[in-house]
């Protein structure tokens, strides 16, 4: 209830108008009116609430489409960093990226990919199974493609069409029989073209060897035994075995270095999707990038290098091992050679429980070779057992010297470039080229700020 005007209060002035209402009320018999429907301000008090809860009841779609606009505000904010306008800022804002990166790579380092959920949907995150794999691939390629000519002669390939089937249970070999990874759950690594092509002076590109003979190896240590007589008598000339040794495993030059290239291209791919991960602005991130790509060239380097050393040793070195399983398999290889041997004389069994097989000791002692025969198989075999071993200790030696230390473990290696070290040294000037806010970034930050503010204004609007 309000009390209007009379016609002698027109002029009157509003102060005035809501005085001689309140005293009007303050008489009987309108004291009787409760003070909340009483006056112009009680009215205005009224429609205000009214108002509010009309805006409340049919404007709830407003409240939710704000609360989406500040929170998209939010996010633009986040993906911008803070503001970088200082130096101090600067190597703030970069500081936070490297140690993100360094979490996470640890992760992906130990194969803990439970422990975030990036590791979930980026299968080239995964650098710890991505790399064994690879290893297993090259330990793989080298027993099955390294050498030159099958061991075990022709007695132990079958051709089939224009290919040679190797038998892989000859004797001495036993323990080579390592099982392929399924491929079916193997991970999918794609390189793409940019990431390769920062690596094109970087890799070696071998071209794959096309000139794999398929004459017998028997026949071929035969010819070279032949070829290599001098004046010695009863002995086999010493050069002839390094040079068939080193003629046995020319192919693991390419091999070893395909696989290193594999790595590289894997840890570099990783790196760079880490980066992204953890820095999703575009323009610091391609600044960054460009800063961190000459010490990750110079680390792929050293393990290029480290695989070149290892190879060089075989190529170059001395035939040499105190491995004693260089012996066992010797044994093996001439122990089996005298059984096939024996297994076509005339024997008979014991007539105990173990039924032993007997042999007349004419028939052992007649069984001899010729000079040439037995240099031929002694050639072979010594071949064989230092071949198998030798590459079993490169391929080790390969992938913990050349991936596993240069590659993923050491403390100057390409995971370690981006750090925090780095980071603390970077100059003025290096800091603002790559963190320093841009004109575009500073209006766009300015214009989101004062979106939020009145965003936020109207939110508080509607929750009072």
């Amino acid at each position: 209830m309000v009390c209007n005007r009379s016609q002698s209060n027109l002029d009157v002035r509003l102060v005035e108008r809501n005085s001689l209402e309140k005293t009007f009320f303050q008489t009987e018999p309108w004291t009787m009116v409760p003070q909340d429907r009483a006056g112009i301000n009680a009215l205005k008090n009224r429609l205000n609430k009214l108002l509010v809860d009309l805006t409340r009841e049919n404007f709830r779609d407003v409240a939710a489409d704000i609360n989406q606009a500040i929170g998209g505000c939010h996010q633009r904010l986040q993906d911008l960093g803070p503001e970088r306008s200082s130096k101090t800022e600067q190597r703030g804002y970069l500081l936070r990226i490297a140690t993100s990166f360094q979490y996470l790579m640890s992760h992906a380092l130990d194969a803990y990919y439970g422990r975030d959920a990036v590791f979930a949907s980026h299968d080239e995150l995964r650098l710890a199974t991505v790399v064994k794999e690879l290893q297993e691939d090259f330990s793989t390629t080298m027993r099955l493609e390294g050498h030159t000519r099958e061991f075990g002669g022709s007695k132990n390939r079958e051709r089939v069409g224009e290919n040679y089937v190797v038998n892989q249970t000859e004797p001495g070999d036993d323990s080579d029989l390592e099982n392929s990874p399924g491929q079916e759950s193997r991970l999918l690594l794609t390189v793409d073209s940019e990431r390769r092509s920062e690596l094109r002076r970087t890799l070696s590109n071998l071209k794959k060897p096309t000139d794999k003979p398929h004459d017998n190896i028997d026949t071929w240590i035969r010819r070279e035994y032949n070829r290599s007589k001098g004046f010695e008598i009863g002995t086999i000339n010493p050069s002839l075995l390094p040079a068939l040794y080193h003629e046995q495993m020319k192919y693991w030059r390419y091999y070893t270095m395909e696989h290193i290239d594999r790595v590289i291209e894997a840890t570099h791919s990783f790196i760079f999707s880490l980066l992204r991960h953890v820095c999703p602005d575009t323009a610091i991130r391609d600044h960054f990038w460009a800063r961190l790509i000459g010490p990750l060239l110079l680390s792929y380097d050293k393990a290029i290098a480290h695989a070149k050393l290892l190879l060089e040793i075989e190529e170059l070195g001395n035939m040499r091992t105190l491995n004693h399983y260089f012996a066992v398999t010797l044994k093996k290889l001439r122990l089996s050679r005298m059984q096939k041997r024996l297994e076509n004389s005339p024997s008979w069994h014991t007539q105990d429980d173990k039924k032993e097989t007997l042999l007349r000791l004419n028939d052992v002692l007649n069984m001899h070779i010729s000079n040439e025969d037995q240099a031929v198989e002694d050639l072979h075999d010594i071949l064989q057992s230092y071949y198998k071993l030798a590459r079993k200790q490169f391929v080790d030696a390969v992938s913990k010297g050349a991936v596993d230390y240069h590659l993923l473990t050491v403390s100057d290696g390409p995971l370690r470039v981006c750090s925090p070290q780095l980071v603390g040294m970077l100059s003025d000037k290096e800091l603002d080229e790559i963190a320093g806010e841009s004109a575009e970034s500073a209006v766009e930050r300015d214009h989101i700020m004062r979106r939020l503010k009145s965003l936020e204004a109207g939110q508080e609007t509607f929750r009072t």
